[in-house]
């Protein structure tokens, strides 16, 4: 126990819970726990686990972690507008960013659009230094347009660019994650939500071309409070060529979300879009050419009126391939897929790519908790494409799980992850109000603050930890300290212990 000055105690305990505390939650899917009496017989999952090919998130500690910012969509390159654009097989090229992105920015969020590659291929987009064995966006025949969403870290102020094949090049900045430091922010954090379906025209009539649609994504899950979507925008029955593009509202930004090739094409790409200050939870869509429309929400951002919290932020990683099956055979049904070490990690940011299909099919991506939520990831509309998307697969005690439609072979690129809630952070000066902080905002009642136990109110997020590790407790005690709250806080490691 150390005594601060002006008289504010921090306490740094440390809870390890027995064996016997360990709630039912601690549990993977299909083992059950037993908190009193003798343990039943565990049941065994059945589900099949991927090998996976290499690198993981081992680390336990977070050195860099960034909170989200929407930005007014703008396109940032079209190679076919500078002379001489088009990229040549395997020679890199720089996309500066600087006069864009804030200074502070870790990683950006880019919509990469391949524009007539010449022959099948791929793109890849890194910030620098030596290039990683991943892709980005895939080309599978020769006259291809596709696009692809792409989170990817800053260097110097931009990100690095290179194709296999000679290809025009056209990147949409949407975003961009900026360091969280103090960690402990409200606006910007990624919250998970069970896949849910916002909108799906199939039941309908489609969307003819220059239609604009307006989807209320409130209905599936974002809060009025929420400063952006993270959406699977999925076009199917295409009536022709042409792109579809999300945007928040007002006047229809000159970017594209999907591009669909031909008549009849299903294709997906996962969208980040942000949402209006004002606590609208709409969204609209434009399609310049017509089809159905399926949009699936997988998750959003929180906004400067939620809860400050540590989970949620985006921590970059240099990017690794953690799966790719071409080497063991292809894949089909219900599949585990291991992301590594669980801890601090509540979803994977990953790129997931189709690869010689054997026909039609399509990956689902969800935790594994519950029920399979009948949402799909990214599709294949014939045998032996390739075909990539953007993914957040959320975590569940440390893999994800996977339903595959057709057989298909399989990559996994990873790029990042988001934090959860055992991400270790402790108040500065500037955050615990006292003797050498300022002063408790006026507008909280004195009662709650500067100093609260968080288990004590019921308008704040449960306190989440593994219960199978340690962790450190600090407890703020002071002249704000309200009455009777030491006498909850030994309760409560009691109950913990």
């Amino acid at each position: 126990m150390a005594v601060v000055a002006g008289g504010l105690v921090a306490l740094a305990l440390v809870v390890r819970p027995s064996v016997g505390s360990v709630p039912d939650v601690a549990g993977r899917p299909g083992e059950r726990i037993e908190l009193d009496g003798p343990a039943a017989a565990a049941t065994v999952d059945p589900t099949p686990v991927l090998a996976t090919t290499g690198g993981s998130l081992s680390s336990t500690e977070v050195s860099i972690a960034g909170r989200y910012e929407s930005a007014a969509p703008q396109r940032v390159l079209d190679s076919r507008r500078q002379a001489g654009g088009t990229l040549i097989p395997d020679r890199p090229v720089s996309l500066p960013l600087a006069d864009r992105i804030p200074a502070d920015a870790i990683a950006v969020v880019l919509n990469v659009t391949v524009v007539g590659a010449a022959t099948p291929g791929y793109v890849t987009v890194w910030p620098g230094g030596t290039r990683p064995e991943v892709s980005t966006v895939n080309a599978d025949h020769a006259g291809q347009v596709v696009a692809n969403l792409a989170t990817v870290p800053v260097a110097d102020g931009g990100v690095q660019l290179v194709a296999s094949m000679s290809t025009d090049l056209v990147v949409d900045l949407v975003g961009w994650y900026r360091l969280a430091e103090p960690r402990f922010v409200s606006a910007g954090r990624f919250v998970p939500i069970s896949p849910r379906r916002a909108v799906d025209t199939r039941s309908g009539a489609p969307l003819g071309p220059g239609a604009t649609m307006e989807i209320d994504v409130g209905s599936a899950g974002v809060p009025a409070t929420a400063s952006a979507a993270v959406l699977n925008v999925t076009v199917t029955d295409a009536s022709g060529p042409g792109y579809w593009t999300a945007w928040p509202g007002g006047s229809r930004p000159d970017t594209s979300s999907v591009n669909v090739e031909v008549a009849g094409q299903t294709i997906a790409n996962e969208v980040f879009v942000g949402l209006p200050s004002d606590g609208a939870s709409s969204i609209e869509v434009f399609a310049s050419s017509g089809g159905h429309l399926l949009v699936d929400v997988v998750g959003y951002f929180t906004g400067p009126a939620d809860l400050p919290s540590t989970a949620g932020l985006f921590v970059p990683t240099t990017p690794y391939r953690l799966l790719d099956t071409r080497a063991t055979g292809r894949v089909e049904g219900d599949r585990w897929l291991p992301v590594g070490a669980s801890t601090h990690v509540e979803a994977l940011v990953a790129n997931l790519t189709m690869t010689d299909a054997a026909g039609p099919g399509w990956v689902s991506a969800w935790s594994g908790e519950g029920d399979w939520p009948g949402v799909s990831s990214v599709n294949t509309s014939a045998s032996g494409q390739t075909i990539a998307n953007h993914a957040v697969l959320p975590a569940n005690v440390g893999r994800s799980k996977l339903r595959v439609e057709g057989a298909t072979h399989l990559l996994v690129d990873v790029v990042g992850y988001f934090t959860d809630a055992t991400v270790a952070t402790y108040p500065t000066a500037d955050q615990v109000p006292g003797a050498d902080g300022p002063a408790p905002d006026a507008a909280q009642p004195s009662s709650v603050a500067p100093y609260v136990l968080m288990g004590a109110r019921s308008d704040l997020l449960p306190i989440r930890w593994n219960p199978c590790v340690p962790i450190d407790v600090l407890v703020n005690e002071g002249p704000g300290t309200q009455p009777g709250s030491r006498a909850v806080l030994d309760e409560v490691l009691a109950e913990a212990s």
